[in-house]
């Protein structure tokens, strides 16, 4: 089962519900300083799926969180979040070349891939076997 997390959540911890498959409501906690992980799997259990060799007896239910980022941060928020969370300090060689990344998108994989069967295509015509 999947659950959606705010960062908020994940970090602080927080008290969520969610439906089961039987149609049952359940009600549990994430505690506070236990910070979940994108795609971490919790288990509660005894709330599964019936199991195959007694239908009465229930697994576990295994829930995976996924964690909602914020898409944007102000600069005040982004001043806050460092004093609290001091980031490390990097150490930049002198000879290093400074670049920025920046979010690529499915099309750049795509792209990226038409571009190298492109190559492929008029290659293809490299040492052949001699017939003797």
């Amino acid at each position: 089962m999947m659950a959606k997390l705010t960062l908020s959540e994940a970090i602080s911890g927080c008290t969520k519900n969610l439906r089961t498959l039987d149609g049952r409501d359940l009600h549990f906690t994430l505690l506070p300083g236990e910070v979940i992980s994108h795609d971490e799997c919790k288990v509660i259990q005894g709330e599964g799926m019936p199991t195959r060799r007694d239908p009465t007896e229930k697994g576990d239910l295994i829930i995976n969180f996924k964690v909602d980022f914020p898409k944007h941060l102000n600069r005040d928020a982004i001043n806050k979040l460092v004093k609290l969370l001091k980031p490390p300090k990097v150490e930049i060689p002198k000879d290093a070349e400074l670049k920025t990344a920046i979010a690529c998108g499915d099309s750049h994989f795509r792209n990226r891939r038409t571009h190298s069967e492109d190559e492929e295509m008029r290659g293809g015509h490299g040492v052949q076997c001699q017939t003797q």
